[in-house]
């Protein structure tokens, strides 16, 4: 099974989470802060005992470019800018996960969805499963047969296991139609507003009698489902859901290297590794969980959905 990383989602939720429970004084010698960096390898050992992995990609965002800002600037646009001390620990996250022997992916314009999203459409062709770990609800796209996600929440205790009929649940579209819905509500984290008065629950229900994407080209067709208020609304809005449609779609024909998914370091070289970070405290949990040797004693109490997977 390949494990499918939003290292950039995690790293967030490190940075804030731990930030509270260590503080700004877990520093290194030289003064560099680590409370993210130990965060986030604490929460990875913690995910890869409920997932138990055989295959890791870690992928990150492009710091520089983003291919959907030239589409448009004002995407992500209401977000301020990183702390310094979170691009620091960014930057060593992805340091000592290459120092582990992990495969950590980023690629120029993308981002991490993009690339965890590349990584488990292509493991199918493999013939494997893959879990997807995030928070991004646009990862819900990806959800199918083969792929699951585990919905990163405050802390492992909230993080949830989701498949094609939890998410169905939970918005009333399919995953494979989850773009379309998402396009119509909106999305406020990523600066992308929706139709005016057309929320879930309605667009849900749009989605099930027809394609947004034949609506932005046909806009008349939604008045069989909307008010002819709503009708007005959309027709104004089409430009709008079209750039929406474009930019929540998640890419998946990026080449991640997916060969390079296995662990390549032994029990002992990541001791060494994680004592040369001055994060002694992960060093044992570590070579269980990321060495070559198969792990034998995670700490799982989710088998039953991953045999049933």
């Amino acid at each position: 099974m390949l494990l499918a990383v939003d290292g950039n989602s995690l790293a967030h939720r490190a940075y804030h989470a731990y930030k509270q429970r260590i503080g700004e004084w877990f520093k290194s010698e030289q003064g560099d802060p680590l409370w993210a960096v130990y965060g986030f390898w604490a929460l990875l050992v913690g995910i890869c005992n409920k997932v138990q992995p055989d295959r890791i990609l870690l992928g990150f965002d492009d710091p520089g470019f983003n291919r959907r800002k030239t589409i448009h600037p004002d995407y992500k646009g209401q977000r301020p800018p990183k702390p310094a001390d979170l691009v620091s620990q960014l930057e060593a996250i992805q340091q000592l996960g290459r120092d582990l022997g992990l495969h950590v992916v980023m690629l120029d314009g993308w981002e991490a969805d993009d690339v965890v999203g590349s990584a488990s459409t292509q493991a199918k062709t493999h013939g494997w499963r893959s879990i997807v770990a995030t928070s991004d609800r646009d990862a819900y796209q990806l959800v199918d047969t083969n792929t699951r996600l585990l919905r990163l929440g405050s802390g492992l205790a909230n993080a949830t296991f989701m498949d094609p009929d939890t998410i169905t649940k939970e918005t009333g579209v399919t995953p494979s139609r989850y773009v379309e819905y998402a396009a119509l509500r909106g999305d406020v984290s990523d600066n992308l507003p929706g139709v005016d008065g057309i929320g879930p629950k309605t667009a849900s229900k749009v989605v099930n009698h027809l394609s947004v994407f034949d609506a932005v080209k046909h806009p008349e067709i939604v008045s069989e489902i909307l008010t002819v208020k709503q009708t007005k609304l959309f027709k104004k809005q089409t430009g709008r859901v079209e750039l929406n449609l474009d930019l929540m779609q998640i890419h998946t024909s990026l080449d991640c290297q997916l060969e390079n998914t296995s662990p390549t370091k032994t029990g002992n070289e990541i001791v060494e590794v994680f004592n040369r970070w001055e994060l002694p405290t992960l060093a044992s949990r570590g070579a269980e969980t990321f060495s070559t040797t198969q792990p034998t004693h995670y700490r799982n109490n989710d088998l039953a959905y991953y045999d049933s997977f």
